[in-house]
């Protein structure tokens, strides 16, 4: 059996594979569109001088025909009607023109009067649209970079339909007058936000899904609205979520290429087919828009791996995908997808007169009336009939529970709670807490998940929380399960003063303010390549890396924009090399080395600041604006690596002065370093550049650190570190009986991590106590979509291994776990320690 023990949610995948059509399960009949661009400069898209459209007939899963049905020289990104008989596309010139599948005239329908500005002039976003409403005559148009439009395709009359507050880059589903009908995406900051287009104004949810760095691009939207697809942050795979956020999978965008011709980094525009499981993916190689090797246009069924290629292009010429439309596919879910939790009512409107319908609601229930209340959670197909006329939509009812939540200090006045789902907060509530403070305020994130609660008064010793006014979003509102709320305090840092990014393992909820201080965000990182965390939630590098999560907030900014301000920097943190000397690290034999940097703020070892280990000597290398553009001023030595141990190391920096603290200890003090510290945008790493060992704690402030408060500091954090649970460890030498299926990394998305378990025949116990003769472990066998070659071991094999009980390792849950042995609930499972 192969399982994932996570939050991977089901409830859209049981939506989805409802969705079967009749016909041949191979066969992919129907016709796409893509527009063909002949570059004049090698490797530039930004400067299309011939572009036309382009049919492609595909039939049992390959094309069998290709013609140009307009080839004009001017003719932008495009996009199929619901019907799939005609097109619209933008012009070079900034008109919008309709004309048939087949070829023929095409017509102007309108003219976009905000063409010139840089978010409509980019021929890489379609500002066209062309959903099902309750009067097909619409066509859809992004007039103005922060405004969604509608035009009449017979009067070319025209509407604002919803304005927003920025601009955006945004894809529509297929029903405009649904509930779910617009996805917006803000790729420059990493997140997705969803519009109700029926309410014309506000969010219907904010920070659906936070992406890493520049994630988010490329936006679609499933027929039904059940599915979004978005680039991850590298580029190079589709992230497949929910509208609640949830992730449902993710797929390689190259997999297609030749084996030696796979580029890291991909450039990718995706439109949704008529059919819930068909993608049409533009892609190819290159940095960026401007440095294009490839680009090519294709079909992707991304529940069954199935793809059928379009085009092949050679450099120079490339398609983007105006939509592809399934002959054999009904029109689907004319009534829409609703879900909720339960009891859920819905209301399914039909765009004809709503007299004279007979309803099937799903759950054996029918009746005269669109509207429906579902006690039972479940996924319902509802029809409705008049003579002839059938209508579908879809219900998914999620099972009705209260909201969960932890609570925890931020500073000595703030509380931050943290919720499992959205919730709403009654005006005028007020919290307290134990010890009789009272909120004096309390603030909502934009994903409505955490709030932060100012106190009356300051925090002195642990303490609860009472919730008082608090919902989730149901039909039917749940209060949270618990009212009362443990409140641990938090010694660590010694201070937030200056802070721009705090993190105390994964287990813990950091927060902090934005740069404009009017909203909170919560601190995370994020594993890269061979990288994870342990037991604790710790950063655990083994020659990968981690960099902090932007959800809708960017450190590395909010550091440069504070650092000018300030002038000043402290950079704390706890960690444990796994080995005493470190090497310097080359990608190729014949690059300049690179050292390994256990923190770095910079551009590779250029520009920035970062610390690192050369050998055995652990060092801190500065930049002030007297150094910046002459190079790094030279290194500072922190001290040797003598052992493994856990070590508290402190840097704060000012115009003129540099004092480094280790494990309470000032080491370096020096009034000989010219300038301010450099602060001019870089990127953050955490174990970068091949160094390798644990990372638990890291604050990087704006503020220099006094003697006094720099040993605070470090008080607080051996503190922390002592009041963690310990964990009990054995170990045993053992003989491999039974090994589990290893599974391929493909076959894991959309996880990049994963464990396997074996069974094992003790032959000693080394240390520790365990009474039986034999054991279930688990051990890595990928990390970083790479598979370990520690993780492949055959029958009979002997091993001396050191075991920690599964339970206590409770970050475990969030990786994938193969487990195909026979089924043996009485054996407890453990897992390889490091």
């Amino acid at each position: 059996m192969s399982l994932a023990r996570g939050e991977l949610r089901s409830i859209v995948i049981a939506v989805i594979a409802a969705l079967s059509v009749a016909g041949r399960a191979d066969a992919v009949d129907g016709i796409a569109v893509t527009t063909h661009y002949e570059l004049d400069k090698p490797k530039s898209i930004h400067f299309p001088q011939y572009s036309s459209l382009v049919r492609h007939d595909v039939r049992d899963g390959v094309v069998v025909g290709s013609r140009t049905i307009y080839d004009r020289g001017d003719a932008g990104m495009c996009v199929l009607s619901p019907t799939g008989d005609s097109l619209a596309f933008l012009r070079n010139d900034g008109a919008v023109m309709v004309m048939t599948v087949d070829g023929g005239e095409a017509r102007q329908v309108a003219e976009l009067k905000h063409f010139g500005d840089t978010a409509l002039s980019r021929q890489a976003i379609c500002p066209i649209y062309w959903p099902i409403g309750r009067d097909d005559e619409w066509l859809y148009v992004r007039d103005h970079p922060a405004e969604l439009h509608r035009v009449s395709l017979d009067t070319g009359r025209r509407e604002l339909v919803i304005k927003f507050n920025r601009t955006i880059e945004m894809a529509m589903s297929r029903y405009a007058d649904k509930r779910q009908g617009l996805i917006v995406g803000r790729p420059a900051e990493a997140m997705l936000v969803i519009y109700d287009l029926a309410a014309g104004t506000g969010d219907l949810y904010n920070d659906v899904a936070t992406f890493g760095e520049q994630g988010a691009c490329g936006q679609a939207i499933s027929p039904d609205g059940s599915l979004i697809a978005a680039n991850n942050g590298g580029h190079n795979r589709c992230r497949l979520i929910d509208p609640d956020g949830n992730k449902i999978g993710e797929f390689a965008l190259n997999q297609w290429a030749p084996e030696g011709d796979r580029p890291e980094r991909m450039w990718q525009f995706f439109r949704w087919s008529n059919h819930p499981v068909w993608l049409m993916v533009t892609q190819g190689g290159g940095g960026s828009g401007q440095d294009m090797a490839f680009t090519n246009a294709m079909l992707l069924n991304w529940k069954e791996g199935r793809q059928v290629r379009l085009t092949n292009n050679a450099a120079g010429s490339f398609d983007y995908s105006g939509g592809f439309h399934e002959t054999n596919v009904e029109m689907l879910l004319q009534l829409g997808l609703q879900s909720g939790e339960a009891p859920y009512t819905a209301t399914l409107a039909l765009r004809e007169d709503a007299r004279g319908w007979r309803w099937d609601y799903g759950d054996g229930a029918t009746g005269a009336e669109p509207q429906h209340t579902y006690v039972e959670a479940g996924s319902y197909t509802v029809t409705a009939r008049k003579g002839d006329a059938i209508r579908r939509g879809k219900v998914a009812v999620r099972p009705q529970r209260p909201t969960r939540a932890i609570a925890a200090m931020v500073d000595a006045n703030h509380v931050i709670v943290r919720f499992d789902e959205p919730v709403v907060v009654a005006e005028g509530t007020r919290w307290s807490t134990e010890s009789g403070l009272t909120s004096e305020e309390i603030r909502l994130s934009d994903d409505a998940r955490n709030a932060l609660a100012r106190l009356s008064g300051n925090l002195t010793d642990d303490d609860s929380l009472t919730l008082s006014g608090v919902t989730d979003r149901a039909q039917v509102p749940n209060a949270p399960a618990e009212a009362k709320l443990r409140v641990a305090y938090r010694h660590w840092p010694a201070t937030l003063d200056g802070a721009t990014f705090v993190w105390q393992t994964d287990a813990a909820i950091n927060a902090l303010w934005d740069a404009d201080g009017e909203h909170f965000v919560e601190a995370f990182v994020l594993p890269e390549g061979l990288a994870r965390r342990d037991r604790y939630g710790a950063m655990i590098t083994l020659g990968g890396s981690f960099q902090p999560l932007k959800p809708g907030w960017d450190p590395d900014h909010r550091l440069m924009v504070q650092g000018r301000r300030d002038k000043e920097l402290t950079i704390e943190l706890v960690f444990a090399p796994d080995r005493i000397e470190q090497a310097q690290y080359r990608r190729q034999p014949n690059e300049e080395p690179m050292p390994a940097m256990l923190y770095s703020w910079a551009w590779g070892n250029k520009s920035g600041f970062f610390v690192a280990q050369d050998g055995d000597r652990l060092y801190f290398q500065p930049q002030t604006m007297i150094s910046w553009g002459k190079g790094f001023q030279e290194p500072v030595t922190i001290g040797t690596i003598t052992d493994l141990s856990l070590q508290h190391v402190l840097i704060t920096q000012r115009e003129g002065e540099l004092a480094i603290y280790r494990n309470g200890e000032r080491v370096v003090h020096r009034t000989d370093i010219g300038g301010q510290p450099w602060f001019h945008g870089a990127r953050t790493r955490f174990g970068n550049y091949g160094w390798r060992g644990r990372i638990d704690m890291v604050a990087v402030r704006t503020k220099f650190t006094e003697d006094a408060t720099a040993r605070a500091s470090y008080e607080a954090a051996r503190e922390a570190l002592a009041r963690r649970p310990t964990v009990e460890q054995i170990e045993v030498e053992a003989k491999l009986i039974v090994a589990s299926r290893l599974p391929e990394p493909k076959q894991i998305l959309p996880y990049h991590n994963a464990l396997v378990v074996n069974e094992w025949q003790l032959l000693h116990v080394v240390r520790g106590r365990y009474e039986d003769d034999k054991v279930r472990v688990a051990h890595w066998a990928i990390l970083g979509d790479e598979k370990l070659e520690t993780a492949t071991v055959q029958p009979g094999q002997q091993r001396t291994l050191k075991l920690e009980r599964w339970s206590d390792n409770p970050m475990l849950e969030r990786e994938f776990l193969s487990d195909t042995l026979e089924e043996d609930f009485d054996m407890p499972l453990f897992v390889e320690a490091d």
